[in-house]
């Protein structure tokens, strides 16, 4: 039964869901592609419930002894499926710009309607691209789920921009722009209203954060012109991120949005910025970066090259791509 348990070393909630074991691991028919039945016969892009989620509604929580040391709950909130394309073998960066924009529009109409829901309090949208890292069905697609808490990662995050906010009356999103900007060693490449960049403190070697250059916390807080500039960007880095092996980059790809209800950070649209950061975990053509002792165990990340170096790669690779037309 999937529910939640709560983690008092770390203040947070392990998800527990046991019907993920359930899910086909690349079945010899896609469900995603149309004529399988299972969706429409035609779209572009399109959202659908989740067949195995994580969190929903639906879910219980657990029935737990009075005076218990254990703490649980119900795995409430929403868990969806976006689908990128059509095509079985497109890529992010095959879409024609306009399909790019239209994937956009539908992670915000998608966030904006979750958040709707009053059991929700983080939306996550991510896509887990490759088998590396556990996808497994191989058509172009992402994910979003609507957590009834701020996981750990986001508030560790939330905290310190709350902090720095506090104490200098900046946002710290922004000002590791200006900071990357002014240096120009770890920039990729930037239009009017975003910057790529590998961050100086990247944990991944070719770990991208696409930023926006304006205070905006939300997707749903972008203009049409910065749609358009975002879908831009996101072909760039994609495109860029296959040019460096010759091949495909399995990686996660995570849309950090502020929450959408959470009485912690009602004020967070005053220091936290919207940012997309990419984990690819290859860290040479055929070696996979595995989280080990120090990763897992500590939370030491180790990264087998500096940033700068990276950003090198990346940058020749970018042109590499650009010169194939693609």
């Amino acid at each position: 039964m999937n529910h939640l348990r709560w983690n008092p070393l770390l203040k947070t909630y392990t998800l527990i869901a046991t019907n993920r074991t359930q899910r086909p691991i690349f079945p010899d028919e896609c469900p995603f592609c149309p004529g399988s039945g299972k969706i429409k016969d035609t779209y572009d892009v399109l959202s659908l419930p989740n067949e195995f989620p994580v969190l929903s509604n639906e879910f219980k929580a657990p029935e737990q002894e009075t005076g218990s040391f254990f703490k649980s709950g119900a795995s409430h909130g929403q868990c969806e499926v976006i689908l990128y394309s059509p095509d079985h073998f497109a890529t992010l960066y095959d879409l024609e710009n306009s399909h790019v924009e239209k994937l956009i529009k539908l992670w915000r109409d998608r966030t904006l309607e979750m958040s709707k829901d009053s059991s929700i309090e983080y939306i996550h949208i991510f896509e887990n691209r490759g088998q590396e890292v556990g996808s497994s069905i191989h058509h172009p697609h992402g994910q979003i789920y609507g957590y009834p808490f701020v996981p750990l990662k986001l508030k560790t995050e939330l905290d310190s921009c709350k902090e720095y906010f506090l104490q200098t009356n900046k946002n710290l999103i922004l000002e590791l722009n200006e900071q990357e900007e002014s240096e120009q060693k770890r920039i990729i490449t930037s239009n009017k209203s975003f910057l790529a960049y590998i961050p100086y403190f990247a944990e991944h070697p070719l770990g991208v954060f696409i930023s926006s250059r304006r205070q905006k916390s939300y997707l749903a807080d972008f203009t049409n012109e910065e749609i358009t500039d975002l879908a831009m960007i996101l072909k760039d880095i994609t495109g860029a991120l296959d040019a460096v092996y010759k091949k495909p980059l399995p990686y996660t790809m995570s849309i950090h949005q502020a929450p959408h209800s959470s009485k912690d950070y009602s004020d967070c649209k005053n220091y936290y910025s919207l940012h997309i950061e990419f984990s690819p975990v290859l860290k040479d053509a055929t070696n996979v970066k595995f989280h080990g002792g120090s990763e897992m165990g500590a939370w030491a990340n180790i990264s087998s090259k500096p940033a700068e170096e990276s950003a090198e790669i990346l940058r020749n690779a970018l042109q590499i791509f650009k010169k194939a037309g693609r």
